[in-house]
């Protein structure tokens, strides 16, 4: 199959990336399937490059999903394309643009898409709320936990709470460090690109700065809870955590989708109490662990078979 990907990704996919649409495509090559990947520079050139590689399949990746869906609504790409609907990207970017303006833009995409394909299943349910041919798939994890170490995290506290990811107000970093610097028995371990660089915090705050994907594992089962900051479903690191079998707390909201309050995760509007409450339970850390751990986590294999078999279904 030839499968064409208009992407707002800077840079060609790679395998050592673990982000949907770096592992994706990389699958897509892997199971012997013919890839052309338009990245953001590019976009300009989607119409020609069309012409010329001649795709069974045309999945665009977020916003960028407009340049294929403007060509399908007028009749210029006929073969079927596929709207990846990663995000809620109103609200990602809402703050630097209009945020009327972008959700016009994800409402249209998935309107003149065959099909829209989605890790969220918020997402999947206001899809189908709108009458829009939908279909969640999540994403998949290849971390190694058989027989991992774990690590010493800093903090003089007993007890760890762990979160890795993008440190940003919208990812409700801000909001999680403010909230547990009322609590100096608990340790909390930040891993990502620290963007608070500038931010005098307590001592029982830690950033770790950028850690190896592949030496995750070790901080995620070191940690006496993990943590989902912001109310979102379809984060990466959610997988991460699953499979990791660890306590997970996460921000009330859409993560019910896909977990249950009090059975597989904890979840609480205000992450300090949350976090406090596990604190004090130990026997509800490991109920939750135990529960957790009956979730099977996909590998990034197993969703692109699952990814070509919903194209499949177009074709």
């Amino acid at each position: 199959m030839k499968i064409l990907i208009v992407s707002g990704t800077d840079k060609r996919f790679n395998k050592d990336i673990p982000m949907r649409w770096y592992m994706l495509p990389y699958h897509f090559a892997k199971q012997r399937h013919k890839v052309r990947y338009v990245i953001k520079k590019e976009w300009w050139k989607v119409p020609f490059i069309y012409w010329s590689f001649k795709p069974d399949v045309v999945i665009g990746v977020g916003l960028f999903a407009f340049i294929p869906a403007v060509m399908k609504k007028l009749r210029v790409l006929r073969k079927p394309l596929v709207f990846d609907w990663n995000d809620v990207y109103h609200e990602v970017m809402g703050i630097k643009h209009n945020p009327a303006k972008i959700s016009y833009i994800e409402y249209y995409c998935a309107k003149n898409s065959d099909l829209v394909l989605t890790p969220s299943k918020f997402l999947e349910h206001k899809c189908k709320l709108l009458d829009i041919n939908t279909s969640f798939i999540g994403h998949g994890c290849d971390l190694k936990f058989t027989n991992t170490k774990k690590t010493k995290l800093p903090g003089k506290n007993k007890f760890k709470a762990f979160y890795v990811g993008e440190i940003s107000k919208y990812k409700g970093v801000f909001d999680l460090v403010k909230s547990v610097e009322k609590l100096p028995y608990i340790d909390l371990c930040i891993a990502g690109p620290n963007k608070l660089v500038n931010y005098k915090t307590k001592d029982n705050i830690h950033f770790l700065g950028k850690i190896n994907h592949d030496d995750l594992p070790k901080y995620l089962n070191s940690a006496d809870t993990l943590i989902l900051a912001n109310d979102q479903d379809s984060a990466l690191k959610m997988y991460d955590y699953i499979k990791a079998g660890n306590c997970i707390l996460a921000k009330k909201g859409r993560i019910s989708y896909i977990l249950d309050h009090n059975y597989n995760v904890y979840t609480s509007e205000d992450l300090g109490k949350g976090l406090l409450h596990l604190y004090n339970n130990k026997k509800l850390r490991l109920e939750l662990k135990k529960n957790i751990k009956k979730i099977k986590v996909l590998s990034w294999d197993d969703i692109t078979k699952k990814y070509i078999s919903k194209i499949k279904g177009l074709l």
